[in-house]
């Protein structure tokens, strides 16, 4: 083959390899678990919305979840102490700098037995007060995580996304971003999965 030739080859594929069309990017499959579930448990980072730790905006990201998961219809909401457990464990987490909470930390109960000076007898020493917590991160953006409930949550999460203002209900009217997403997500799933002979 002359020189020619090669060289107008090797031109030819360098100017026309950009316009050959790229596959296409396929989305992850979702977990199998995502389209079986049918009850789900919304919490917060630090457990139940009935939590006195949990902070002020991740439990209205629970209730938000929780809403927005009854608007759409594919899973059952499930509460904390209801009869049944759930299939998945929906883990909410409003993004933030910083945050902190102030919450009783619990009836005074009789706690170790002690003796002050100048009196007689043991008296129980009270252990009931306010318990105040703060928490600095780096974590702006919200956060949902689903787990598989018979794993629990030191697992890892089957899906997850985060996104900036992703939690965000302005007062019902819109559908929250990471609940969307989530929405398309196993709906696309579905179809395809119904689409397999």
């Amino acid at each position: 083959m002359p020189k020619r030739t090669v060289v107008l080859v090797a031109w030819a594929f360098l100017f026309l390899a950009p316009f050959v069309p790229a596959k296409s990017k396929k989305t992850p499959p979702v977990d199998p678990r995502l389209l079986s579930a049918q009850f789900v448990r919304v919490v917060s980072a630090t457990g139940s919305d009935i939590n006195p730790r949990t902070y002020p905006e991740d439990r209205e990201a629970v209730f938000a979840v929780q809403n927005a998961l009854k608007k759409w219809g594919r899973f059952h909401v499930t509460y904390e102490g209801a009869a049944g457990e759930p299939d998945l464990i929906i883990v909410v987490r409003k993004g933030r700098y910083g945050s902190a909470v102030v919450s009783p930390n619990g009836p005074a109960e009789p706690g170790p037995v002690g003796r002050m000076p100048g009196q007689a007898g043991p008296f129980p020493v009270p252990t009931g007060g306010i318990r105040v917590g703060t928490e600095a991160g780096n974590a702006p953006d919200d956060m949902i995580s689903i787990y598989d409930a018979r794993l629990g949550t030191d697992s890892p999460p089957i899906w997850r996304k985060t996104m900036a203002h992703g939690l965000e209900d302005v007062q019902g009217r819109v559908p929250l971003p990471l609940v969307e997403e989530l929405r398309k997500d196993v709906e696309s799933a579905a179809r395809a999965q119904a689409s397999k002979p």
